[in-house]
């Protein structure tokens, strides 16, 4: 339940309202779908041009803030604006900001 509520969260825009189901569910619950809607919002900020560009990433707390450093095979321009559209989002829901670098490896 908590999986399929997750998702549904993930996958909702503002036109469509809270599931009735999760309104009902106790805060504690509600708290963690939030959280685990965040992360896999932001993890698929990492592929939203759908080319599979990140070849590897590192995750780092530096500075109070998250890093994540991606090795990409070119320029991740879709990739980079997804990420800079959740990253406040990341910020409200966890307290910490979060930053992408992005290194494009010519190997």
């Amino acid at each position: 339940l908590l999986v399929a509520c997750t998702v549904y969260q993930m996958a909702k825009t503002k036109e469509h309202g809270e599931l009735s189901l999760i309104s009902s569910m106790a805060i504690k619950e509600r708290l963690l779908i939030n959280k685990l809607a965040c992360i896999l919002k932001t993890a698929n900020a990492l592929d939203a041009g759908k080319n599979n560009l990140i070849q590897d990433f590192t995750v780092d707390i530096r500075d109070n803030m998250i890093i994540v450093d991606v090795k990409t095979s070119k320029e991740p321009f879709v990739e980079l604006a997804a990420f800079e559209k959740h990253k406040q989002i990341f910020a409200e829901t966890f307290g910490i900001p979060i930053e992408i670098r992005a290194r494009v490896s010519y190997e």
